[in-house]
């Protein structure tokens, strides 16, 4: 089993918004460790072309019409933050880690 490293751990606990005690980290370090050597070896069965399907599969289609989606007041006010009739949401982008 590869090992993943405590700090790509946390990188990835940083950019999804989640905290993680240090035995979280470790217990986590773990199962990631376990997907990524399952998908190796996903990677190294033959490849399968893209138009090789099990069954012919049709794509549901509908008009393109413009429709009311619902009240704004209402969808923000599941919102934690909000300015005017804007949802606010964390800065990511520029942020240092």
């Amino acid at each position: 089993m590869s090992l993943v490293d405590p700090s790509s751990v946390r990188r990835i606990a940083h950019l999804s918004r989640l905290r993680f005690t240090d035995e979280e980290v470790e217990e986590y370090g773990t199962e990631l460790a376990k997907i990524l050597d399952h998908v190796a070896v996903l990677e190294t069965l033959p490849e399968v072309s893209g138009s090789e399907r099990v069954a012919c599969l049709a794509t549901p289609e509908r008009k393109d019409e413009v429709s009311q989606t619902g009240d704004a007041q209402q969808s923000l006010s599941n919102a934690p933050e909000h300015s005017g009739s804007y949802f606010r949401v964390p800065l990511v982008i520029g942020e240092e880690s």
